[in-house]
Order: structure tokens, then C-alpha cells, then sequence
């Protein structure tokens, strides 16, 4: 429906990144945490390397259930608190059909294959700008 297919999806590039540059300092949405919120659990709480990759690869609404949960600093081993407080927040997540809808528009990254973009990109007659 625009005129230009290329120009707005190289505006939806434009927001997204603002957008993202956005969620490291501030909330993104209700229910979600900041990546500094993010860091600095994982600091104040020791977690090695593992878990805290972990933390910062699951989607806004896995962090902030595990934050939410609160100080592992009295923990006897908080990387591994951490790892079963995901696998907690998972299950309640699968569990509950609104939650597991609302968890797929939570802003968690999305992986696409090369193959989809080109489709896309020849489905919406985009130029090589946009690509």
C-alpha cells in the first residue's frame, strides 16, 4: 500500500534500532527489564560465565521474572539459582496460553533465515537499498 516499499522498511530499520538502543537504558514495556537492570543483577549476584549468558539471551519477560525473585547474594550457588529460576519462569510461561502469546510479542530477537528475507524483499519489490 506505500509508494515507496523500500524507504519504509529501511524507516522500520531505523525505528527498530532506536528502539533497541532505547531498551538498554529504560523499560520497553510493562513486565520487562533494562540490560543495565540486567547487568547489574548479574554482577551484584556473582553469576559465572554461563549463566550469565543465559540471563542475557532470554526474552524481557524471562529476565524480569527472574529478577523479580529477587537477591541471590545469600545463595550458596546463584549461578545455578539463576538457571532453575529460568527454567521456573519458562515452565509458568508454557503453561499459560496468554502468557506463552504475550512471551512471542515481547520483544525477544527473532532468527531469519537469509533465504526469508530475500523472498520477502522480492515479494515487496524492494530495492537494494532496503537489502
Amino acid at each position: 500500500d506505500c509508494q515507496n516499499p523500500s524507504s519504509a522498511v529501511m524507516g522500520r530499520i531505523r525505528e527498530a534500532k532506536a528502539n533497541l538502543d532505547s531498551r538498554r537504558t529504560i523499560k520497553a514495556f510493562p513486565g520487562s527489564v533494562s540490560v543495565a537492570q540486567v547487568e547489574a543483577f548479574i554482577q551484584e549476584n556473582s553469576l559465572d560465565d554461563n549463566a550469565a549468558r543465559l540471563i542475557r539471551f532470554e526474552s524481557p519477560r524471562i529476565q524480569a521474572a527472574v529478577l523479580e525473585r529477587g537477591s541471590l547474594i545469600d545463595c550458596r550457588n546463584p549461578s545455578s539459582a539463576v538457571m532453575g529460576r529460568i527454567r521456573d519462569a519458562k515452565a509458568a510461561i508454557k503453561s499459560s496460553p496468554a502468557e506463552a502469546a504475550a512471551a512471542t510479542l515481547s520483544g525477544s530477537p527473532v532468527l531469519v533465515r537469509p533465504a526469508e528475507v530475500k523472498r520477502f524483499c522480492i515479494d515487496n519489490s524492494l530495492d537494494g537499498g532496503a537489502t
